[in-house]
């Protein structure tokens, strides 16, 4: 077995057909799909168990709902294949893709890297945010990611956005972090590619991943979706901290996280975001000459406090933001 495709699934009935179809219909076989079913409580289970008497290459696995990262690492302890593809239940996979990727995984590459077209079904649109052309010659995965860095992409750190080598991941006990609700994908990337030695960037589409989806995890501002990229920004500082590009990189990241600290609406929460802060302070000493533009923010906060602050800025941010609107 060369692929194993693990899909993710909670109260997924309205796209999960669509998603599985995407990947029987590929021009290649050499593939099984793993569905775990994370606790739904909606029609999914039934529509997978149909797919499993039809399929021999389809397994269903169920657990009570604990999550993505949950559900993924569970899927890779069921997994038979060589290497490793997250699909999430409302995507799809790009027509043709496996067989695009084969010749490469016949090299024995241990990290395979695409485009993701995003995909707004709402708008009839589509359109690839960052294209991955401009790498694909290079052949070091930090390189790869400081070019990214540079030019203020996001590191192609999404799961569906790559091909993973199984053996890497069981032999170095490389999985998602299920205490982080945001960011365990980020997390997982960084501590898989300390031991890519081997690796390809193609200018080949993966995955349509569908943006328009309601009640998307990753946008709610919550307290725990907060404070785990609060925890994931703050160790990458730690791990890049004599690169300066990928450290001014995570900071930025790390800093607009703190600014969503006064999206939440209960005052415990806020106080147990900004007690993280207070304990990684030098995080923002970091700002005041690498990062221009929250020059104002670091002036600021070494008047009125750090909390007094990120008010100030939020509002002079949200003033601005407004005038542009009105302007255009």
């Amino acid at each position: 077995m060369k692929i194993s495709i693990i899909i993710p699934i909670f109260n997924s009935e309205k796209y999960l057909k669509e998603c599985i179809n995407s990947v029987l219909q590929q021009d290649y076989t050499d593939f099984e799909i793993i569905l775990i079913n994370d606790g739904s409580s909606d029609n999914s289970v039934a529509i997978c168990e149909e797919y499993v008497k039809n399929y021999k290459n389809i397994k269903l696995y169920s657990q009570k709902n604990q999550g993505v990262s949950s559900a993924r690492n569970l899927g890779l302890n069921k997994a038979k294949g060589k290497y490793i593809f997250f699909l999430d239940s409302d995507d799809v996979m790009c027509s043709n893709m496996l067989s695009s990727i084969d010749t490469y995984l016949n090299n024995n590459i241990d990290l395979l890297v695409g485009n993701i077209i995003h995909w707004n079904t709402k708008r009839h649109r589509e359109y690839i945010e960052t294209n991955t052309k401009f790498v694909t010659d290079f052949n070091n995965i930090y390189d790869i990611c400081e070019a990214y860095a540079l030019k203020e992409y996001q590191i192609p750190w999404n799961p569906y956005q790559s091909i993973w080598k199984k053996e890497i991941i069981v032999a170095n006990n490389v999985y998602f972090d299920t205490k982080l609700t945001v960011g365990e994908d980020c997390d997982f990337f960084f501590n898989f590619i300390k031991y890519v030695k081997k690796l390809k960037v193609l200018n080949i589409n993966f995955v349509k991943h569908r943006v328009d989806t309601t009640g998307s995890l990753v946008k709610r501002k919550t307290y725990q979706n907060i404070f785990s990229q609060l925890i994931v920004f703050n160790k990458l500082i730690t791990v890049f901290s004599n690169n300066d590009i990928l450290k001014k990189y995570f900071t930025d990241k790390y800093v607009s996280t703190m600014f969503q600290i006064e999206l939440l609406s209960e005052r415990k929460d806020k106080e147990r975001c900004y007690r993280y802060v207070y304990q990684n302070i030098n995080n923002l000493d970091y700002i005041n000459t690498k990062i221009p533009k929250y020059l104002i923010f670091s002036k600021l906060r070494k008047i009125i406090g750090v909390k007094r602050s990120v008010k100030v800025f939020n509002t002079l941010r949200t003033v601005d933001h407004h005038l542009k609107s009105r302007a255009l």
